[in-house]
């Protein structure tokens, strides 16, 4: 009897696969496990071995690699998976902080040089970590060289309540950075930029307050105080049976001084006038009385002068000045004030 050589296993059952087929077998992936199939496979090299999961490549890019103390840097985090699996990034910028996510941005209250750690992990766990080093160096504050009050060109301290002031700053930066500019102006109102016109509505004393900033946090900042008197003059007209006439002005704290001047024309002695101060609390300061002698002709004149004991405890708030006729028909009159501070 002639032999034949024997087919290898595995060829066998490459050959009896498709032939199970044919043969009407239903249920083909039981049918070769039973005949080992998988196996015959793998021994022929048909069936490649299982890949180990690949890291991935993390890298950083910096807005700047060096900062001044409290300048903010930004940071993008660059990586690359190979199974493009997704990621998640985490720093770590080496003062105690840390932050999450593909971009973030961070500001250090202190110099020195600070390494800053992006971790980059896939959701196979596996990590890749990169490392910048930014430089952080100490930010020079700005300083103020002098803070300029002005009325009409001339430097002062002192202005009447309505007069246009200018105000100027000088300032510098030791590091050469821009520098912005904010006013406090004392009464509630505000300013920008290195000059400001201003004019106070009512006497008082203001404290003015500037100050520069630089754009890493740094500031300076200087104060004047202005002393800003009120005068007003006010003129007014009696007849025979007018009740008083009231005029209000404003007084402030801090007031030292104040003076007012009635004056009205003379006219046979019977043109009279009586002239009141009453503070804040309603309570009269002060009163004058200014008769005119028999015959006089001209202007007849009466004053009011409180200094500074005498305004020492009363309510800032509105005065008045109350006009009282005592005689006469007819009257024409001027009051001048002058408040100082």
């Amino acid at each position: 009897m002639r032999a034949y050589p024997a087919f290898p296993l595995a060829l066998s059952l490459l050959l009896m696969a498709p032939l199970a087929g044919c043969l009407g077998v239903d249920n083909m992936p039981e049918f070769r496990e039973a005949l080992g199939f998988h196996r015959a496979r793998e021994a022929l090299g048909l069936v490649p071995e299982a890949r180990a999961a690949l890291p991935p490549v993390a890298s950083i890019e910096s807005s700047a690699s060096v900062a001044r103390v409290g300048e903010t840097v930004r940071f993008w985090a660059s990586a690359v998976d190979p199974q493009s699996l997704p990621l998640v990034h985490t720093w770590d910028f080496a003062d105690g902080q840390a932050s999450a996510g593909e971009r973030t941005s961070h500001a250090w209250s202190a110099p020195g040089p600070y390494v800053v750690t992006l971790s980059s992990r896939n959701s196979a766990g596996l990590t890749s970590v990169a490392q910048v080093e930014i430089r952080v160096v100490a930010n020079a504050a700005p300083t103020i060289d002098a803070l300029v009050v002005e009325r009409g060109g001339a430097k002062t301290h002192e202005a009447l309540a309505g007069e246009l002031l200018d105000l100027r700053v000088l300032a510098a930066d030791a590091d050469g950075d821009s520098l912005s500019v904010a006013w406090d102006l004392g009464d509630g109102r505000s300013g920008s930029g290195p000059r400001v016109t201003h004019a106070y509505a009512a006497g008082g004393v203001y404290a003015v307050r500037v100050t520069v900033s630089d754009p890493y946090g740094a500031s300076a900042s200087a104060t004047a105080e202005l002393r800003i008197h009120f005068e007003e003059t006010v003129a007014g007209r009696m007849g025979h049976a007018d009740p008083p006439a009231r005029h209000v002005f404003p007084v402030a704290a801090g007031a030292t001084s104040l003076s007012v001047a009635l004056s009205f024309p003379a006219s046979g002695g019977v043109n009279d006038l009586d002239l009141a101060l009453v503070d804040a609390s309603g309570q009269r300061v002060a009163q004058a009385k200014t008769p005119t002698a028999a015959g006089e002709l001209g202007l007849a004149n009466e004053w009011i002068g409180l200094n500074a004991a005498a305004l020492a405890g009363r309510a800032p708030g509105p005065w008045a000045l109350l006009v009282e006729r005592t005689g006469g028909l007819d009257v024409a009159y001027e009051l001048a004030v002058s408040l100082r501070y």
